[in-house]
């Protein structure tokens, strides 16, 4: 069999493995379960129907992942040297806590943007469903608790799945895009592939967006997974690793319901992590790191092990 290694083919056949296996789990398995709009666990009908579905979530996570076998395999390069030329190395460890740290850095943002506006700004642990095992404990105490249960559990577990896009999404995707865009328009275009790959929850399902599951809850996530996708770019680049922005996109995922809870606004558009107040807490936070990039001068040097030659990509910030 020929190997396909023209980038342009490598990137069409990642796109259509991660969109084909992604769209048919939804299509036969994800949609037909959960019901509109998305109420988890109450939007699906029972325990048995839950636990298909939340492996079938699992597995979508996993098909940019499967897009990554799919190349490594038909251009010849190897699934080792492959995952390991787009990011699955230890590189700068730091960056870890770097990643962890950001989303709670996003979500005080959104606390102080939402005070600027004036939104309403609550306790999300009043406003969330609680088990009576938890007993008469403090909200507040209640909060810092799931705070940090939510760090260990995004920066392990759900890093874990994360893992799964970010090897696609910031390892092959990033790469590709990189060797015909610069570094920032790279990162928004993965951005907004990004979040085309969930436009099927968000239509049918209300994925983020119950009051918009049209054109207008797609195009916010667009806005959304394009500032994060310049953050979590940054970090795979000084990091030297996927395992940063897979630890960033876990701990987001961990949290993203204490931010939408804490500022409970009528319409998700207007709040966080997913809304507006998200989008200028992220920007906000991409642009001190960009700043901070600048002002220690750094040229940014990534090696790729993308094809059967090393090859090495600058990125200047």
């Amino acid at each position: 069999m020929p190997r396909i290694t023209n980038p342009v083919l490598q990137l069409i056949l990642f796109l259509t493995v991660a969109f084909g296996l992604a769209y048919l789990i939804d299509g036969t398995l994800i949609i037909p379960l959960a019901s509109y709009p998305l109420l988890v666990p109450q939007g699906v009908s029972n325990e048995a129907s839950y636990l298909y579905w939340f492996i079938g979530l699992i597995i979508r996570m996993y098909t940019p992942f499967l897009g990554v076998v799919a190349v490594a395999k038909l251009g010849g390069i190897g699934i080792k040297k492959a995952l390991i030329g787009y990011g699955v190395r230890g590189g700068n460890v730091e960056y870890i806590l770097v990643a962890i740290s950001i989303p709670y850095m996003i979500y005080g943002l959104s606390v102080l943007y939402a005070k600027i506006v004036g939104y309403p700004i609550t306790n999300p642990l009043r406003l969330m469903p609680r088990s009576g095992l938890l007993g008469p404990i403090d909200p507040n105490i209640l909060l810092v608790i799931v705070l940090a249960a939510s760090a260990l559990s995004g920066a392990t577990i759900n890093a874990l799945a994360a893992f799964g896009e970010e090897i696609g999404w910031r390892g092959f995707l990033l790469h590709t895009l990189s060797l015909k865009l610069s570094f920032y328009p790279a990162s928004i275009a993965v951005g907004v592939i990004w979040a085309l790959w969930h436009a099927p929850l968000i239509v049918f399902m209300g994925f983020n967006y119950p009051h918009h599951p049209d054109v207008v809850g797609i195009t916010m996530f667009i806005l959304v997974c394009s500032v994060w996708s310049i953050i979590l770019s940054q970090l795979r680049v000084l990091g030297e690793s996927i395992i940063p922005p897979s630890v960033m996109h876990g701990v987001i995922n961990a949290i993203g319901s204490l931010m939408l809870f804490t500022i409970p606004t009528i319409d998700e558009i207007y709040s966080s992590p997913v809304g507006l107040l998200g989008i200028m807490s992220s920007a906000t936070v991409a642009l001190i790191i960009a700043l901070l990039m600048r002002a220690k001068g750094k040229s940014l040097r990534v090696k790729f092990y993308a094809s059967t030659e090393d090859t090495t990509e600058d990125f200047e910030y």
